[in-house]
């Protein structure tokens, strides 16, 4: 049988009737699949199949929160038996204790939890605690690293031609999006990724304004920058010594280094989309944590 995605093309016509750009989200759009992207009907395991009946090996599996596979037998289960029992009720309940308390069993730095319905507000959160702790407004990102759609994470947030980014020394700001506040870009400052020496040059640049510092994993579509970042972190985890209670390696445990060194950042993390798996124990990976 021929391949075809007419039905996904056909289904992608009437979106963009009703629907900006045609989807929930631009990374489910063209900007990633082409002219139009794959409309999946549904998951069984390690797989996906579209509108067409084209069967795909799923590598992204909802950007990690998915460890388990689609539609596994004891989690349909759950999940019926929840919504059986009412599923929103707007009010304090048992199960977000009991999921915190498991939470700090596996994260060993979650002193306290604190839920989000999605990234964006988990990292939104996150960067206003920081700030309301520090009294610092700057932060420094990553060039192409993507943190949710809130207006100070929204500055080189995606890949870009390389002739578009100015000179490592001096990176070019970027804004991902119309209608942002300037201060979001004002208070941004950003640096090359896997660049130990470009991030020292900033943080000792910044002693008097003082700045948070952001990292999270590479974002969608730079493969071979995560391939050259694992590299590096296999390289120069062997020269570092283990900070405090924390497991860090490679570049982000030379980083938080250098800002307990300089002595004026503060570094946080947010949780890895690309993670596929949970570590359970000694891990700082899957929660967002101030440190």
């Amino acid at each position: 049988m021929s391949y075809s995605t007419e039905k996904s093309k056909a289904l992608f016509d009437r979106a963009v009737r009703v629907m900006v750009e045609g989807g929930s989200s631009p990374s489910r759009g063209p900007a990633n699949y082409g002219d139009y992207p794959l409309f999946i009907e549904r998951g069984q395991g390690a797989h996906v199949f579209d509108a067409d009946g084209n069967q795909y090996l799923d590598w992204m599996m909802a950007y990690g929160a998915l460890p388990h596979g689609h539609a596994h037998p004891r989690i349909v289960d759950a999940v019926t038996q929840g919504a059986g029992s009412g599923a929103l009720v707007a009010a304090a309940t048992e199960i977000e204790i009991e999921v915190a308390e498991l939470i700090q069993q596996m994260v060993p730095s979650a002193e306290r939890v604190r839920f989000a319905n999605t990234g964006t507000e988990a990292t939104m959160a996150a960067i206003r605690l920081a700030r309301g702790y520090t009294g610092r407004p700057k932060f420094l990102k990553f060039e192409g690293h993507y943190h949710g759609w809130y207006d100070d994470f929204l500055v080189n947030a995606h890949p870009h031609p390389v002739e578009s980014l100015g000179h490592r020394r001096d990176p070019i700001k970027i804004p991902d999006s119309s209608g942002l506040n300037r201060r979001a870009v004002e208070d941004t400052i950003v640096a090359p990724w896997n660049d130990l020496a470009a991030v020292e040059r900033v943080l000792q640049g910044r002693r008097q304004a003082r700045a948070h510092l952001r990292l999270v994993a590479v974002a969608d579509g730079l493969n071979q920058e995560v391939t050259q970042g694992t590299s590096l972190e296999l390289e120069l985890a062997e020269h570092v010594e283990h900070l405090a209670s924390e497991r860090l390696t490679g570049l982000l445990q030379l980083v938080q280094q250098l800002a307990i060194d300089i002595a004026l950042a503060r570094l946080f993390r947010d949780q890895i989309p690309q993670v596929a798996h949970l570590r359970l124990a000694n891990t700082v990976d899957a929660t967002k944590t101030l440190l």
